[in-house]
């Protein structure tokens, strides 16, 4: 999969740092390497791992109209 990372000259912005120090948990789908401050999914997410306040029928909707 992809690999997300941060620019070597943000990686030293304060904000940045207290952002990866502050983090508690990640998803199980969700690799990181707070070294190189990289990280990508490992796999799909299943249902019951993302937010629940997503209404799957309103994504659907929107996508018709757009066809």
């Amino acid at each position: 999969g992809q690999v997300i990372s941060v620019r070597e000259k943000s990686a030293k912005v304060p904000a940045i740092l207290e952002a990866v120090e502050a983090t508690v948990g990640r998803p199980a789908f969700v690799s990181f390497d707070a070294d190189k401050l990289e990280g990508s999914l490992t796999r799909l997410p299943e249902r019951d791992e993302i937010n629940p306040e997503i209404n799957e029928a309103l994504v659907v909707e929107f996508y018709n109209k757009m066809l």
